[in-house]
């Protein structure tokens, strides 16, 4: 059985995005887990339809990427919709379904053992961010290899 790689690129749109659609061409597809703070610009807007123009998809990275060990359950809802609702309006722009992609920032889900004496988060906040995604038709990714730029 062939393996299969999914690459997928973070804390976008940035500046640079031109240059990573432009090389990976035509039939190499990935996912961008975008930052919705990022997204609210026009040029970051315009980057991430560019991108689903082209056959990418586009997942939900936060409104401003904090560690969600660190925000209440509150917060961490209000980052999850302001972006999804963004995300929502480039893919109807591109009349494309949105097949609603979540990844926490740093990997952390509400509930990060930093080491193994300390804890941030609890189990509790963990599992209703869990709960809320579930309801509102997310799909939760986390990454197996991180290569920095």
């Amino acid at each position: 059985m062939p393996k299969e790689v999914y690459l997928t690129i973070d804390d976008g749109p940035k500046k640079n995005m031109h240059s990573i659609l432009e090389c990976l061409g035509e039939n190499n597809k990935v996912t961008f887990f975008m930052i919705g703070r990022l997204l609210k610009t026009s040029e970051g807007f315009n980057l991430a339809s560019k991108a689903l123009e082209l056959g990418h998809e586009i997942g939900n990275h936060s409104y401003t990427h904090p560690e969600f060990s660190k925000i209440s359950i509150n917060n961490a809802r209000e980052e999850i919709e302001r972006t999804g609702e963004i995300i929502d309006k480039l893919y109807a722009k591109q009349s494309r379904k949105n097949h609603r992609l979540f990844r926490f920032p740093y990997g952390d889900s509400g509930y990060f053992m930093e080491s193994n004496e300390s804890v941030n988060g609890n189990k509790r906040k963990k599992k209703e961010i869990e709960e809320f995604l579930e309801k509102e038709g997310y799909t939760t990714y986390f990454w197996d290899r991180d290569i920095e730029n």
